[in-house]
């Protein structure tokens, strides 16, 4: 009968065979060489273990840095549309019913947008630095609620941010949607903001798939689904948006289609300004 010298990995071993049978002070030889043996193992386990580890950490390190290039320069292509316009077809969704209405759609990269509804009657709307406007010309009604200084406003050829310097990003793992399709989230918060943007990135087509907007209590205020997109030569534009709003009133649901889409026309920032008339009837929309 000999002892063990329970120095290193053995003595970790040894340790743990003394406590299972404490009254054991030496083992025999057989014994040793069996706990020997297991330290051993033990050993090479634990360094296989901590490559692994290490390879892990470098793989997970590139995947996530694969992710944002990939985000990354989406946004770049995206950022790179300053202007678009096209048609547009859009239903109104009320329970079992909806209404429908069409015009021209178009938008520069200040988050500026013009709308001019022909069916079923004609309607101006435009968004700008100031404010939203909505004219009704054949009944000279005008509504309007004016801008506040942190609203951004969501357009198919606009980039959702458009400063990322105050922006914290975070990775949040794969969804899936559809049949078998899967997408990579991020969310977007800005430091001052009191609203978190959560986007769906489809990292095969390089396109977003969804997006939400949501407030400090976690509540869901604007969801969009894009059905559709048109790839413009350097970016796909979603091309078929479903819309969510969460309003005092209820929930808004709409849906709109755009077809002939044309970016990085040139075009005239008076096309955006609206002039207030004396005769006109005035509402504000951010009456109660």
């Amino acid at each position: 009968v000999i002892c063990i010298p329970l120095i290193g990995s053995e003595k970790e071993i040894g340790i743990l065979y003394m406590e299972a049978a404490p009254e054991k002070k030496c083992f025999s030889e057989q014994e040793t060489h069996f706990l020997v043996s297991i330290a051993n193992d033990t050993s090479l386990a634990i360094e296989n273990l901590q490559l692994r580890e290490e390879k892990f950490k470098h793989e997970k390190t590139a995947f996530i840095h694969k992710l944002f290039t990939s985000f990354n320069n989406y946004i770049k292509d995206y950022s790179s549309v300053k202007s678009i316009r096209g048609n547009l077809v859009q239903y109104i969704i009320n329970d079992a019913s909806f209404e429908k209405i069409s015009g021209y759609y178009s938008a520069i990269n200040e988050g500026w947008f013009r709308i001019d509804y022909i069916l079923p009657e004609k309607q101006i709307v435009i968004f700008n630095g100031k404010g939203l406007y909505w004219f009704y010309p054949e009944r000279n009604l005008l509504y309007i609620k004016y801008k506040k200084p942190d609203e951004q406003t969501s357009l198919p050829g606009t980039a959702f941010i458009q400063n990322f310097e105050n922006v914290n990003v975070f990775y949040q793992g794969v969804r899936f949607y559809g049949l078998l399709k899967y997408a990579h989230v991020y969310s977007f918060k800005n430091v001052a903001g009191d609203r978190t943007v959560v986007v769906w990135f489809n990292p095969e087509k390089r396109y977003v798939v969804r997006k939400y907007i949501i407030d400090n209590s976690g509540r869901e205020i604007v969801k969009e689904i894009y059905h559709e997109h048109c790839n413009t030569g350097s970016v796909y534009i979603p091309s078929k948006i479903e819309l969510f709003i969460r309003s005092e009133s209820g929930i808004i649901h709409t849906q709109t289609e755009y077809s002939d889409l044309q970016v990085n026309f040139s075009t005239d920032k008076r096309n955006y300004d609206f002039k207030i008339e004396k005769n006109m009837t005035v509402r504000y929309l951010d009456e109660n």
